[in-house]
């Protein structure tokens, strides 16, 4: 299992970024619904063009319809990457501060065992594994 350690680790960044990850559910949700429905607009267009006895604002209704969507689709992506880069960017700055608290407070025997290209490769290549998750959680 999960030790104590990782375990307060990951719920300390749970608590932190709490309304991050549910702004993020929000619009994730949000955008996959407009994926879902953009579709569906779509083939009423189609079937409206195919059936000539249909009426005219049906046509325009349903073009207004997948160009709104569409646009709001864009607009809800970039919010929801936005705010979860944000709070992916967020994390790695605190686990970086957290990296670098432990290392200048650690004694000099521990400081010996791990070198400084270890603390540097954590602190540039580990971390940054905060910005690219974030989005996906």
């Amino acid at each position: 299992g999960m030790g104590e350690a990782k375990w307060r680790f990951w719920m300390t960044l749970y608590d932190a970024f709490t309304s991050e990850f549910y702004w993020g559910a929000i619009w994730s949700l949000s955008e996959s619904g407009l994926q879902i429905a953009q579709p569906i607009f779509l083939y009423y267009i189609l079937k409206w063009f195919k059936n000539t006895d249909e009426n005219y604002e049906n046509g325009i209704i349903f073009s207004l319809a997948l160009v709104l969507g569409s646009f709001l689709q864009v607009i809800i992506h970039h919010q929801l990457f936005y705010q979860t880069m944000r709070a992916g960017w967020c994390a790695r700055m605190g686990c970086i501060s957290l990296i670098h608290e432990k290392v200048l407070s650690s004694s000099y025997s521990s400081r010996l065992t791990h070198s400084n290209g270890k603390v540097i490769n954590m602190t540039s290549t580990d971390v940054l594994r905060f910005d690219q998750s974030f989005i996906f959680l």
